[in-house]
């Protein structure tokens, strides 16, 4: 037997368990951040758990509001970290302002994000949103 046959012996089983561990490592994260419901860039809840937080919501009225960063493309021209940066800083910003009174959620996985909050906070948040 030569050295690369060899080496081919050894070497093809040795990768193929590398591989077979990062899909059960990506696998495993997967399910996590799924059962978690939140969002790995901003520590928010995602979307799922808007929609999950929707569907067990029975009482009330409320509101429901879109935020989109305008312009957002022209971060992520610079950089992704860029953009990335600027999402997770107005992901900051959100919590800082509406934390209390909102239930915040990123949509998705773009710039967009959703407040959801009693119909009787709709004052305050409408005075915080147009400063």
């Amino acid at each position: 037997m030569s050295f690369s046959e060899a080496f081919l012996q050894w070497i093809l089983p040795f990768c193929a368990g590398i591989v077979l561990g990062i899909f059960v490592l990506y696998a495993v994260y997967s399910v996590k951040r799924k059962k978690n419901h939140i969002d790995y860039m901003t520590g928010l809840p995602d979307f799922r758990a808007l929609l999950s937080y929707l569907r067990t919501r029975k009482k009330g009225k409320f509101v429901f509001v879109l935020i989109d960063i305008d312009d957002f493309r022209r971060f992520n021209r610079e950089s992704y970290e860029k953009g990335d940066q600027v999402i997770h800083e107005f992901a900051q910003i959100l919590q800082k302002e509406f934390g209390t009174l909102t239930h915040i959620f990123r949509y998705k996985l773009g710039d967009e994000f959703v407040l959801v909050f009693p119909v009787e906070h709709y004052g305050l948040i409408d005075n915080k949103l147009k400063t």
